[in-house]
């Protein structure tokens, strides 16, 4: 599969929206990793309090996804976190995980089922 299929499929398995996008997909054998990015925007919305801010830094993370075939899976984005005058340094929020969890979403559902 060509590498744009591969963003485009990865990306709609993950349900991105704007600004976020799969920048690259590596695959072994063994393991598929997903990399996620934003397209750069001068302000973000404090996600606590919604206000207009500007970008302070971003912060690489990776998640637990659900396998691809036989090859454990792997998404690693690097997060913007803004600077708002209210509520100060706040990580964005990612669609595809809650806060603060090491495991996608997908992954989350599927171990809840197998349980």
């Amino acid at each position: 599969m060509p590498e744009h299929d591969a963003n485009k499929v990865f990306s709609k398995i993950l349900k991105l929206k704007e600004p976020w996008f799969v920048e690259d997909v590596e695959v072994t054998p063994e393991r598929v990793n997903i990399y996620v990015s934003t397209k750069s925007r001068a302000l973000v919305k404090c996600p606590l309090c919604g206000e207009s801010c500007s970008i302070h830094d971003h912060i690489e993370r990776t998640w637990r996804h659900t396998d691809v075939c036989d090859s454990k899976c792997f998404v690693t984005a690097k997060i913007p976190r803004c600077n708002c005058p209210k509520c100060g340094v706040k990580q964005m929020q990612v669609p595809w995980a809650r806060e603060n969890v090491s495991f996608t979403d997908s992954f989350e559902g599927r171990a809840m089922l197998l349980m």
